[in-house]
């Protein structure tokens, strides 16, 4: 998965989720009522293991078989987790302007939200 692609699929299900993914208190990769945080749009079913909760990316990479890309593109992955934990658990505008600067450094194309 390309950069690009990594963004769009995190900024795409995010909207549609349009909330964190949490267990009521903590960040989760598999949260309540099917949520899923950035990384846990990344990480197909077949690969996640509820053993992940709680681990930082770079955890996550020393324990687990993950795609490549993660270990291509940690970088950007931990920024959208970021935004994930630190914005959208607050609001949808915070995270999508979270959003647009992780664009914005990374030089990839930030689509705003339709209206």
């Amino acid at each position: 998965m390309l950069p690009q692609e990594i963004f769009n699929t995190v900024q795409t299900k995010l909207r549609s989720q349009r909330e964190a993914s949490t267990d009521g208190i903590h960040c989760m990769y598999r949260g309540r009522n099917g949520n899923r945080c950035a990384v846990g749009h990344l990480i197909s079913d077949d690969i996640y293991d509820p053993k992940m909760e709680g681990l930082g990316i770079s955890n996550l990479l020393a324990r687990f078989e993950l795609p490549n890309y993660f270990h291509l593109e940690c970088s950007l992955i931990q920024e959208l987790q970021s935004a994930h934990d630190l914005h959208l658990v607050s609001s949808l505008d915070e995270w999508e302007l979270e959003m647009q600067k992780i664009a914005h450094r990374n030089r990839l194309i930030y689509t705003p939200e339709p209206l």
